[in-house]
């Protein structure tokens, strides 16, 4: 359930960020490159777990996917926050 809460909200605001910072003529061409990668990464990922699973084990394959999920958390909340950091000094 958190799961697929986190992934409604970041997909949400990473489709407000093109929205907003792509020009019109190339948004669609954007969104489906968003899509097509996120797919293609979603694949290579379920493939590499699950073959990582066999050789190691599930729990430690789902300790690294929540270790990384962490990891990807931790380095968004820095960017943004280096991001606001600029904009503030800037305004």
């Amino acid at each position: 359930m958190l799961g697929g809460v986190t992934s409604v909200a970041s997909s949400v605001g990473v489709e407000t960020l093109v929205q907003r910072g792509v020009r019109d003529e190339h948004r669609g061409r954007i969104f489906g490159a968003l899509s097509a990668s996120g797919a293609l990464l979603s694949l290579a990922g379920a493939a590499t777990g699950g073959a990582l699973a066999e050789v190691v084990g599930t729990v430690p394959m789902l300790n690294v996917a929540a270790g990384l999920t962490a990891l990807a958390g931790v380095v968004v909340l820095r960017a943004f926050s280096d991001r606001s950091a600029v904009n503030s000094s800037a305004a």
